[in-house]
């Protein structure tokens, strides 16, 4: 494996590892007011948990507000592993793109569009970064310039993605094929999406994977251990 291709791995591992990092504590946040929220409500036929509580209703609201914000913040902070600031915009935004049905045909990529919505960010803030500016123009590049041409340039494109070029509609947001027949509008795109999808993460594991051989070679034949004189 090349050295850039072991430093790319590298900045991908680190990304993940701090995008997990940040969205964790929303999480567990959002989980546990919203297990105590619905604790107390009241089993309803056709309508499931309902709570009636008001101070119970306002922790469920905090709940689901924890919620909204971990895909976001997940696009987010892995962006910011790449760029520094100024990639914490471009990501929180096409974040919570990934997060919500946008478009004609209610596109929602969840949690694997914002990871890789975030390491589009990062890298074309990155990018953005590194070209040289007159000094005027330098102190606005990270407020003002990279975050809006980065946030363009990343939402543009997702917009343009397969989903919507496919006009693929998918009434739950998560569940592999085992959810192919709530796919109300191109089935087969679906599923042709998803094994692109599945292609490509084996990709990303074939490059991030340990050499095993080589470490199993090196157990077998430690390094001699010097001895004084």
């Amino acid at each position: 494996m090349s050295d850039s291709m072991k430093t790319i791995g590298a900045d991908l591992l680190k990304a993940f590892n701090t995008g997990v990092s940040y969205m964790m504590p929303i999480v567990v946040v959002g989980g546990v007011f919203l297990a105590l929220s619905l604790a107390s409500g009241d089993a309803t036929a056709g309508e499931g948990m309902v709570v009636t509580n008001p101070f119970l209703k306002n922790l469920g609201d905090i709940g689901m507000a924890g919620f909204a914000m971990m895909i976001p913040v997940l696009s987010g902070y892995i962006a910011y592993s790449l760029a520094g600031k100024p990639g914490l915009t471009p990501g929180f935004v096409t974040g919570y793109l990934a997060s919500v049905p946008i478009g004609e045909n209610h596109v929602q990529t969840g949690f694997l569009g914002a990871m890789l919505l975030g390491i589009l960010s990062g890298y074309v803030a990155r990018w953005l970064k590194k070209k040289k500016v007159s000094p005027t123009l330098m102190a606005i590049m990270p407020i003002l310039v990279i975050p809006i041409l980065a946030t363009f340039t990343v939402s543009m494109i997702y917009s343009a993605g397969l989903g919507m070029l496919h006009g693929v509609e998918c009434m739950v947001p998560h569940g592999g094929l085992i959810v192919l027949p709530a796919v109300n509008q191109a089935p087969f795109w679906y599923a042709v999406d998803m094994l692109i999808g599945t292609v490509v993460t084996a990709g990303c594991l074939h490059v991030l994977r340990p050499d095993i051989k080589q470490s199993e070679e090196q157990a077998a034949c430690p390094a001699p251990s010097s001895q004084a004189g």
